[in-house]
């Protein structure tokens, strides 16, 4: 019988992978388990953004679509450990990459100390009218690139290719 490889799994040392720029605290509820009793795995998309308002009402407290547009035209979850309804989980959040018409935000779920959930959300700046690509306004971008972090050996140039 093949021997299972040793486990990856981070421990939370203090910081999570990325300089964060929020951390929010959820309470699963037992409703938000499934059959196998752990939370179910479309929950997780809703966690994460709740975890993201307090990204976006930096930039427009009344959480309107002022002064950009966002749609979601990239979102990936990656399934570390399983997350059980009891205890909290923390939610870090922070921004990878910075484009020109662009934003991506990486969020990481812990428990218990533990990375469960890691999620990446790309979002692109659009012309409320038109619904096309257009750059992030000035003041958004000073403010985004305030908290640009970098994951070791990982390159986040503002400016590169723009999905």
């Amino acid at each position: 019988m093949p021997t299972r490889a040793p486990s990856k799994r981070r421990i939370l040392d203090q910081s999570p992978k990325r300089e964060t720029m929020y951390k929010t605290t959820i309470t699963p509820r037992f409703n938000e388990t499934d059959a196998v009793g752990h939370i179910n795995n479309t929950k997780f998309p809703a966690w994460f953004e709740a975890a993201r308002r307090d990204f976006f009402a930096e930039f427009d407290p009344d959480l309107a679509t002022d002064p950009w547009t966002l749609l979601v035209v990239r979102y990936e979850l990656n399934f570390l450990k399983e997350v059980n309804w009891v205890p909290e989980v923390a939610i870090h959040t922070s921004i990878s990459r910075l484009g020109r018409t662009s934003v991506t935000l990486h969020e990481e779920l812990y428990q218990e100390g533990e990375l469960c959930v890691e999620s990446e959300v790309t979002y692109v700046n659009v012309d409320p009218r038109t619904r096309r690509p257009e750059e992030v306004p000035e003041p958004v971008r000073v403010k985004l690139s305030a908290h640009l972090s970098a994951q070791p050996n990982e390159s986040n140039q503002q400016g590169a290719s723009d999905a």
